[in-house]
């Protein structure tokens, strides 16, 4: 790939990326608004936040959820992860390269992963290998809802982002077109 798509590739993302984050403030009275139309109360709906964590140097990569195999980051992560380290947007949270690495032993998050292993066809664990998966994002307090990146066989090129939330499956072709979903 050259130079030049990489650099607009990367400039894409976070242009994409600031959207989300100057966006927060329409998105959360939108909710707001819309569940109090649904009848529920300030204190029933609860803090509706983002918090954005400073980025953090990258170490080793992209950890899998092989033990000890770690993903060269690709131009649109690269960009991602220069950007900012966890981030939480009302109860998602796409985590940050050390935070990736922490849930990884979560007891959680290994259960829903062998449990879409075994029970579920066509899911991302039970279609890829370990080493070809990563842990992208997680729902704060639902069990069960997670974001994988799918990496491609071909080193360097971007993953795919394969969602599951409420018993369904949302795949996305790349982070740029998870991440445009969600500035919409």
């Amino acid at each position: 790939m050259n130079i030049y798509k990489i650099n607009h590739m990367q400039q894409d993302i976070k242009k994409i990326l600031d959207k989300i984050k100057e966006d927060f403030p329409r998105v959360k009275k939108e909710l707001i608004d819309g569940l109090k139309k649904e009848g529920m109360t300030e204190e029933e709906i609860g803090p509706v936040e983002q918090t954005i964590d400073p980025a953090e140097p990258v170490k080793n990569g992209i950890p899998t959820f092989k033990k000890g195999v770690y993903k060269k980051l690709p131009p649109m992560l690269e960009e991602r992860f220069k950007y900012a380290g966890s981030w939480q947007i009302i109860d998602e949270i796409w985590l940050g390269l050390s935070d990736m690495e922490k849930q990884l032993s979560n007891k959680n998050v290994q259960a829903t992963f062998k449990a879409q292993k075994e029970n579920w066809d066509g899911s991302a664990p039970m279609s890829f290998p370990p080493e070809r998966l990563s842990l992208f994002a997680v729902t704060e307090g639902v069990d069960g809802d997670q974001a994988y990146l799918v990496w491609p066989e071909q080193e360097g090129e971007e993953p795919e982002v394969w969602k599951y939330a409420d018993q369904n499956e949302t795949k996305y072709k790349s982070l740029q077109k998870y991440f445009e979903h969600v500035a919409k």
